[in-house]
Formats: C-alpha cells, sequence, structure tokens
C-alpha cells in the first residue's frame, strides 16, 4: 500500500512537471491568464454556470437547468455546448475556495493534464506489466506512452481553448475495460467499463462520441471471433453482465435527455457545408503546430483557408495532425513487439482503431473518393452532430501510446544493459519534439472591472439583458464573462451551435436600436440593455447618437463607457395573441428533388404580438391535408409580429407532420 501511495506520489510530482514544462509559461500566467474572446471564455462560463447551479440548486431541475443564461429565451441553451459535468465538479471548489474564474479555470486545465497523465500511465501499465519484463523495463514503457498520449501535436494545437479536449483523463480506462469487457465479460470488468463509460459522457460529448466508435470496434471483433469459434456462452455472458449497465442509466438519463430531446425538437445539426474544412488532408498528417520550436521551419503548418461568406480563418488546431517522429518510431517497433506475441488480440484491436479512426478523420470525401464517414452520415444520424472529423485522432491516440510502451520493451530486449540511458534518451526526445512557443499574456478587461461591475449592476441579477453590439461571435464570449459578474440571463450567447432563427432576431442589433427593436425586445421579456461604448464601431456609435433622444427615455446608468437602459421606462402600446383566433394555419405540398415535403403558411390576422420562448416554441397544432386532418409540430420563431407572415417546412426542419 506504501509503495502504491509512493507511486501516485511521483505520478502527480512528474506530471505536473511535464505540464509545466510542455505549457510554459501557462503556470506563470496562472492567476491572470484569460481571453475574452473565443472558446476559453465560452468553456470558462460553462463551469461557472454549473457551480452556480450546483450551489442555487438549479441542477435538480432540468427543465429550468438546462435553460441557461445565455441565449435567453431560447429553451435548452445549454445543450448547444458540451455540458462538462465532471470537469465542473474538479472546479468549483477551487472556484469556491479562490472566487477567481482565471485561477479556477487555469488550474482545471492544468490538473487536467497531470490527471491525464496519471490514468493513462496506469492503463498502459496493465498492459506492459504482463510481457514478463522486469518492474523498472513495464513502468518506463507506460511513463513514455502516457507522455505520447498525453502530450501530442493534436491535444497541445488545441490547448487551452477547448476544455473538452483536455479532459481525457477517463478516455484510456474507458477503452480499457472496454477491451477487457468485451474480451471476457465479467462482473468487474462490466463494472469499470460502464462507470467509465458514464464518467467519460459525463465529461465530454465530444470525447464520447468519439469512443464509441473504438468500442464499437471491439464489439464487432469479438463478437465474430466468438461467433466463429463457437464460444455461443460468450454473447450470454455479455448479456447477462450488460445488465449492470441499467445502475448507470438513471444518471445519463437525467443528463442526456434534455440533449435527445433538444436535438429532437430543435431539429439542431451543424452546417455540413463547411465539413471539408475541418476533414483531415494527407498534408495535415504532416503538420506541426506553427509555434513548435523544432518542427515549424521544417514542414508545412499554414492552415489558413478561405470561408464562403467568411473570409479567412486559420484552422490549424483541426489540421494538426502530425505525430512526430519519435513516437512514431516506438510505435513501429512496437507492432513488431505485438507481432511476436503470443496474444495477437490486442495487436488486432489496436490496428482496427488505429486504422478506423484514421479514415474517419479524412471525413466524407478524399479528393472524388467517397470515404465511410459519406455513408455512415446518411446511416447514423448522429454523425451530423459532428462537425470535426479530423478530431478522430484523439482515439487514434489510444492504441498508438499502447504501441509507443511496447516499443519501448523492444529497445529494451535488445539493449538491456541501457535500460536508464535508453529511457532518460526517449524522454529528453519526446519532450523536445513536444516543445512549442505560447503566449498567454491575454487578461480579461471585463473582468479587470470587475469591482465597478459589482458595485454598480448588481441590480442585473436575475434579470434579462442585451448587450450592445451584437457583433462578430467570438467577441459575444467577452458578455458571457461580464455575465459571470452578474449572474444575468442575456439574449447574447456564443456556442458551437446557435439555432438560425436567433442570428435573425439579432441581426438589426448590428447597426442599432430602433424603437421598433426595443418593443420587441420588452415583448419577449428583456429588462434591460447594455452599450459598451468602447467597441462600438464609428457607424454604430453615429446610428445611435441619433436615437439618444429616444434612448434617454430608458436611460438608469450612463458613464465609464457603460449606458444602460431600462426597457421599463418604456410605456410600448401592445397586445399579445392568441394562437386560436389570431392565427390562420394553411398546409400545403410542394415537390423538390423528386420529393414531396410539407410546407405550412403561418398568418396574423390582428394587430397583435405572439410570443413563443423557451419551451413554448414548440407547437403542437392540428391543421388540414386536403380534409385530412395530421398533427403540425412546429418549431415557431421567438416573436411573431402583427399581420406577419411566416412559412416553415420540412426542408429548413422547422415542421414535421404527423399523423
Amino acid at each position: 500500500m506504501r509503495q502504491k501511495i509512493l507511486q501516485l506520489f511521483i505520478l502527480i510530482v512528474v506530471g505536473s512537471i511535464l505540464t509545466t514544462i510542455l505549457t510554459w509559461p501557462f503556470l506563470a500566467n496562472l492567476t491572470s491568464f484569460y481571453s475574452d474572446i473565443g472558446d476559453y471564455p465560452q468553456n470558462g462560463y460553462t463551469l461557472w454556470y454549473n457551480q452556480f447551479s450546483l450551489v442555487t440548486g438549479r441542477i435538480l431541475n432540468p427543465s429550468e437547468y438546462f435553460n441557461s443564461f445565455q441565449f435567453y429565451p431560447w429553451p435548452y441553451s445549454l445543450a448547444y455546448s458540451e455540458l462538462l459535468l465532471i470537469p465542473s465538479l474538479i472546479f468549483s471548489p477551487i472556484y469556491w475556495i479562490s472566487q477567481e474564474l482565471p485561477f479556477s479555470l487555469n488550474f482545471y486545465v492544468f490538473l487536467s493534464f497531470v490527471l491525464s497523465f496519471i490514468s493513462s500511465f496506469y492503463c498502459l501499465n496493465y498492459f506492459t506489466k504482463n510481457e514478463r519484463v522486469p518492474y523498472l523495463a513495464s513502468k518506463f514503457a507506460a511513463f513514455l506512452g502516457s507522455l505520447v498520449y498525453t502530450f501530442n501535436p493534436l491535444t497541445l494545437a488545441h490547448f487551452p481553448n477547448h476544455l473538452q479536449f483536455m479532459s481525457k483523463y477517463f478516455l484510456l480506462p474507458l477503452l480499457l475495460y472496454g477491451y477487457l469487457f468485451f474480451k471476457k465479460p465479467e462482473t468487474k470488468n462490466a463494472l469499470f467499463f460502464f462507470l467509465f463509460f458514464t464518467l467519460n459522457a459525463l465529461t465530454s460529448f465530444n470525447l464520447m462520441f468519439f469512443s464509441n466508435f473504438a468500442l464499437a470496434i471491439y464489439l464487432i471483433f469479438f463478437f465474430f471471433l466468438n461467433l466463429y469459434k463457437r464460444n455461443y456462452i460468450y454473447f450470454l455472458n455479455i448479456l447477462k453482465k450488460s445488465l449492470l449497465f441499467i445502475i448507470f442509466i438513471p444518471l445519463l438519463a437525467y443528463f442526456y435527455l434534455p440533449y435527445f430531446n433538444f436535438v429532437q425538437k430543435e431539429k439542431a445539426t451543424f452546417d455540413l457545408q463547411l465539413l471539408w474544412l475541418y476533414s483531415a488532408t494527407l498534408k495535415d498528417w504532416v503538420s506541426p503546430l506553427p509555434n513548435n520550436f523544432l518542427y515549424k521551419n521544417l514542414l508545412p503548418t499554414n492552415r489558413t483557408e478561405k470561408i464562403p461568406g467568411w473570409g479567412y480563418a486559420d484552422v490549424s488546431e483541426e489540421h494538426t495532425l502530425f505525430i512526430n517522429i519519435v513516437p512514431l518510431v516506438l510505435a513501429i517497433l512496437g507492432l513488431v513487439f505485438l507481432s511476436r506475441s503470443k496474444d495477437r488480440l490486442l495487436l488486432s484491436v489496436s490496428l482496427l482503431t488505429l486504422m478506423v479512426s484514421v479514415v474517419l478523420s479524412f471525413g466524407p470525401h478524399l479528393g472524388n473518393i467517397k470515404l465511410p464517414f459519406y455513408y455512415l452520415m446518411h446511416w447514423l444520424p448522429i454523425f451530423k452532430g459532428t462537425r470535426v472529423p479530423s478530431r478522430f485522432q484523439f482515439i487514434f491516440y489510444i492504441p498508438f501510446s499502447i504501441l509507443v510502451s511496447f516499443g519501448f520493451l523492444i529497445i529494451y530486449k535488445a539493449k538491456r544493459r541501457f535500460l536508464i540511458p535508453i529511457f532518460i534518451s526517449l524522454t529528453v526526445l519526446l519532450i523536445v519534439e513536444n516543445l512549442n512557443h505560447f503566449k498567454f499574456d491575454s487578461t480579461s478587461k471585463v473582468l479587470r472591472e470587475k469591482q465597478f461591475i459589482e458595485h454598480n449592476f448588481s441590480f442585473l441579477n436575475g434579470k434579462s439583458t442585451l448587450h450592445f453590439p451584437f457583433g462578430y461571435l467570438g467577441e459575444e464570449a467577452s458578455y458571457l464573462t461580464f455575465g459571470t459578474v452578474t449572474q444575468e440571463k442575456m439574449i447574447n450567447g456564443y456556442s458551437s451551435y446557435m439555432p438560425p432563427d436567433w442570428f435573425e432576431f439579432m441581426d438589426p442589433f448590428k447597426k442599432s436600436l430602433e424603437e421598433d427593436d426595443l418593443k420587441k425586445l420588452k415583448i419577449i421579456g428583456i429588462q434591460y440593455i447594455i452599450i459598451h461604448k468602447d467597441l462600438l464601431s464609428k457607424q454604430q456609435a453615429q446610428n445611435l447618437s441619433q436615437n439618444q433622444t429616444t434612448l434617454k427615455k430608458g436611460t438608469i446608468f450612463d458613464k465609464s463607457g457603460i449606458q444602460i437602459i431600462s426597457l421599463d421606462n418604456f410605456d410600448f402600446d401592445f397586445k399579445l395573441c392568441s394562437i386560436e383566433e389570431d392565427l390562420d394555419f394553411i398546409l400545403e405540398r410542394f415537390s423538390s428533388f423528386s420529393a414531396n415535403y410539407y410546407k405550412l403558411n403561418i398568418e396574423s390576422k390582428s394587430d397583435c404580438y405572439l410570443t413563443n420562448t423557451l419551451q413554448n416554441r414548440y407547437l403542437s397544432q392540428v391543421v388540414y391535408d386536403e380534409g385530412t386532418a395530421k398533427t403540425a409540430r412546429i418549431r415557431m420563431p421567438i416573436i411573431v409580429a402583427p399581420f406577419e407572415k411566416i412559412s416553415v417546412d420540412e426542408i429548413k426542419r422547422n415542421l414535421k407532420i404527423g399523423d
């Protein structure tokens, strides 16, 4: 027991040292680094919202919990991106003690590397210790494999912005016990497999999605292997032990049913027209990080792409698939080692997982060739829930790190006398290959003004707001940081998925604040408008100055570059509609691409507004198709103006017609 505790302590220390070296100067900026743009503050907001929900008990009411404080009053807004529940459970006590969002988020990211290193070491050591090699050689082999698994170009390309991919500490344990369970379905293997499946699912949806395909490979492989051997008792054991999954279903259902409801009702998918942008190319597999010290001048790294309608964007983080030279050599040696082993199962499963993850990373096409991803998109709807096929490389690194560990063992067997010098040399080479130039000098302008915001805007707590201007999506994340201080519900938001009609509603707020737009905001429940004058363009500032006569009526705060308008001060004259009395629903069919589709025309007959906020957005209405009654399930816009005519149809996925 003492030896195990000592080993864990050493792993914590070594993991911390490696993380410090390979992410430097992240540790030096642990208390200050925090961006106001992009995915990093969005992840910080999610962790903050989850800890807030734990403290207030909001998490105990799923319908309330999943209607988070951004994109208000659109429903299921928490389901627009990663839940990050397990990361939030680690983050929360750090935040409760420090009360500092930057430190808490940064410390979690640092800790996630250490946890991934430790968990992968134990998993890889499970394989290496069974190869009849000395204790030290087994540990060294697992160490090198865990170093490659935890610190590799793909992971460091996503660091620190994509927190979910730093949180891969349950991924290798899941695949280890998945392998053991499908190989030999025993109670212990089943319990740990389903436990890590649940923990991984509650850590990251992306990692759950990708890992399921590795598990599918294990299942298919052992299914046909035992079918070939006519080992029919195997299938009975699999079924019996799978019943243990019932223990974990309530927890998974509690957090994932709202996701399924969201997808079903919202018909949410990513823009698959841009799938090509996030699919791997052959060039990506020799593309290191642009900031890598060793390889940046030796191999191509420029991944700026022209995106139609967007302009040029740097997408290098999704195309850095270089696996480094030393790990590649070790992995090849590992293949040789396993090919000589009596147990070929691990070799077979590892090779299958490697090949499948590589093929899927290329997305639906490689040139003019249709790849398996193309057909899976049409056969399995869940494939439309991922927009970045290149991330399948995260699964690639699981068998790859196993091969790296065995590659060291074959070197050890050839050069036993030089065990420690070889180990030290390989460790140094692996570290040198992953040395990159990182900058963490960004600080949050919002959090620098935290005391000012707390002192002046405490009345925003629990209120619904709009932050103006509405601009580039990455900049919307700064408003989320503002919300962590005020605890407001805002119509603004930043996430991987955003409702199409949210963009339509927000579009007028790119330019100005017209009186009719203020009226619509008040009708849907928005109470305050917060104008950030330092973010205004010259044209926006000019437009607002022309409307100041109107805006002054509601202005309750105007200093230090912030103007706050209370919509309660506007006595707008409006009435609300009744669906039964004020709306007409006319169903018609139309043909497109040799198929028939339904289209529903909705017309407001009165001088009234119809609001469809939160779950009321999803309307079930009886309509008639040539005299036959049918049920229309409609995803309504948040607001319908007087005498407005709108249409929904099955092609745009905001209509579903049933009998």
